[in-house]
């Protein structure tokens, strides 16, 4: 193995435990001060758009059953003799 090598494999090593252990160290716990004190405000303010229903009008929703393209269902055959 040449040196090079080497030392890509320990710096790889380096960093997965440094990862690893920014991963799993423990939270700090919050000090007597910010545990005792209540925020100022908790309510946030929730901003909801406008449904827009006349954009969709003309929108479809295609689906199939996959059971019917395998067992070759009339519709399904005639549609391939169609393309034949």
């Amino acid at each position: 193995m040449s040196k090079g090598n080497l030392l890509l494999i320990v710096w790889n090593v380096l960093l997965t435990a440094l990862v690893a252990w920014l991963a799993f160290k423990p939270k700090p716990s919050a000090s007597a001060d910010e545990t005792t004190s209540a925020p100022a405000s908790t309510a946030q303010e929730v901003i909801v758009a406008a449904r827009d229903s006349g954009a969709l009008k003309e929108a479809r929703i295609a689906h199939f059953h996959m059971d019917s393209l395998r067992k070759k269902y009339d519709p399904m055959r005639r549609e391939e003799q169609a393309f034949q």
